[in-house]
């Protein structure tokens, strides 16, 4: 009766640990899937901040050719009408608050776009703590796993009144 006892209590034990390692696998692949993922995430993040940074400086040389081009529109228009009034004070203020304008437009484009640019950092940075996250998660709950897995091992061979001292003689 005891060898039978022995040998259920064995195979219980051994069912139990190939259950764990077939869960562990599992929850490898899992983690291996969700890491890819994460990966993905933060290489488009990256990519999205680098597109920022590239529409920031396309917005700055598109606001740069508009000033000059108007600048010469407003000079060939002034010049073309005949007048001396191109050269005098007044017309070199508007001028240079046309100047003033648009550095203030660039000021506010670069402004805009760095903002742009730490907002995907910022995302950068929230996927890089969800990869640590998810790793730290999978290993606590492994060992969780193989800790629960032995630990009822040990129930199972304290509960089946075996007679040790005899099992091998």
């Amino acid at each position: 009766m005891c060898s039978i006892t022995a040998a259920l209590a064995v195979t219980s034990i051994g069912v139990s640990l190939y259950g764990m390692r077939q869960q562990q696998q599992a929850m490898k692949r899992q983690e291996s899937i969700r890491q890819q993922q994460l990966a993905l995430e933060m290489k488009q993040r990256k990519q999205q901040a680098e597109g920022e940074a590239l529409a920031m400086n396309q917005q700055i040389t598109r606001r740069k050719d508009q000033a000059r081009t108007e600048y010469k529109q407003n000079r060939t228009f002034l010049t073309t009408s005949g007048s001396e009034i191109v050269d005098s004070p007044s017309f070199g203020r508007f001028f240079a608050s046309n100047v003033k304008a648009k550095k203030k437009d660039v000021r506010n484009i670069r402004m805009m776009g760095i903002e742009n640019q730490l907002n995907a950092q910022y995302g950068i940075q929230q996927t890089g703590l969800s990869q640590q996250a998810s790793r730290s998660a999978y290993k606590s709950s492994s060992k969780a796993l193989t800790t629960q897995t032995v630990g009822n091992a040990f129930g199972t061979l304290a509960s089946a009144n075996i007679d040790y001292d005899n099992l091998f003689s």
